[in-house]
């Protein structure tokens, strides 16, 4: 899977938008400039008539290699509900919950 990215930043903040090649998948990673030992994993969408494809399996591990690279440990997202699927499926690519609300829950996943 080829990634398509671009960077925008301001000060301190770096916004990283990633889109698989073909546009069927995307997501936005985030960090500060000064911090990137933790980035944020957001906006993780995937075309409906491309799911269940490994497409977005594949999207995490390539953001979190390119994470890596520029020094990242520890890759964190969110998760609007908690019970939802998405969070389990989180915790088989090998992120840990670490908080929970009513909001969702806060994963982790170290990337060293």
């Amino acid at each position: 899977m080829k990634i398509i990215t671009n960077t925008n930043s301001s000060e301190d903040n770096v916004l990283v938008y990633c889109m698989e090649e073909h546009g069927y998948a995307f997501c936005e990673l985030s960090y500060y400039e000064n911090e990137r030992h933790s980035m944020f994993l957001s906006n993780l969408n995937v075309d409906e008539q491309h799911r269940e494809m490994g497409m977005a399996t594949e999207l995490i591990s390539k953001v979190s290699s390119m994470a890596k690279k520029k020094g990242c440990h520890y890759l964190y997202l969110h998760t609007v509900d908690e019970k939802s699927w998405i969070t389990d499926w989180y915790k088989r690519l090998g992120f840990i919950q670490y908080n929970t609300s009513d909001n969702g829950a806060d994963m982790y996943k170290i990337i060293i």
